[in-house]
């Protein structure tokens, strides 16, 4: 298996308070596919995608990437996971407001060890004619794709999406689903072997 989880456990909080975001969850997730996590809010599916990605640490448990156990990787070796092996993108884009479309995807080529080509990863995601444009002078669904296009352009091996559509309306929403769908099938022949992708989602994209 590309990623095995075993009894992740994760609590946020003490006594009243206490909530178990993760309470034993036990996986195993193959390479070069696509899944759909679903669930309720506050079901911890954040949460599991946080751990996967590195962005926080389990109470116990164990998780594994491709024979890596992250779980028990120290701070240097988490920071080079983030930054070389898997790619976010959220909710909520988290452009930089004050760079244009073609420097927020460059901050990350500068710190990726091979980046992707800008330029094609920008005209495969329909926003190179954007590319000196500010955040705040696209629509939604063009923040989106700039979100998408920065983290391919570090060429992950996990791609990790935290309800990527949420923040949409219906209709720009079923538009960027259609597209992203379309363009995950092009990275394995074109950007290299993209090995996992792991979508996170509300029960809005159950039938999707």
């Amino acid at each position: 298996m590309f990623i095995d989880i075993k009894d992740a456990r994760k609590h946020y909080g003490e006594g009243e308070t206490l909530v178990n975001a993760l309470d034993g969850v036990s996986l195993s997730l193959g390479e070069g596919k696509i899944y759909v996590i679903l669930g309720p809010s506050g079901s911890g599916k954040s949460t599991l995608l946080n751990m996967i990605g590195g962005l926080d640490s389990l109470d116990s448990g164990e998780i594994t990437i491709s024979g890596r156990n992250i779980s028990r990787s120290d701070k240097k070796k988490m920071t080079d996971y983030r930054r070389e092996d898997v790619g976010f993108v959220f909710q909520f884009y988290n452009l930089i407001p004050d760079l244009t479309v073609q420097e927020n995807i460059q901050v990350v080529a500068d710190i990726a060890k091979q980046p992707m080509d800008i330029e094609e990863v920008m005209k495969a995601l329909d926003i190179d004619k954007y590319k000196n444009r500010f955040p705040k002078e696209l629509s939604g669904g063009q923040q989106q794709r700039v979100a998408l296009a920065r983290m391919m352009i570090g060429e992950p091996e996990a791609i990790l999406l935290d309800e990527p559509f949420s923040a949409l309306d219906g209709y720009l929403k079923d538009i960027l689903q259609r597209d992203m769908q379309n363009f995950l099938k092009v990275p394995y022949y074109r950007f290299g072997v993209v090995r996992y992708f792991c979508i996170l989602g509300g029960k809005d994209h159950a039938n999707n």
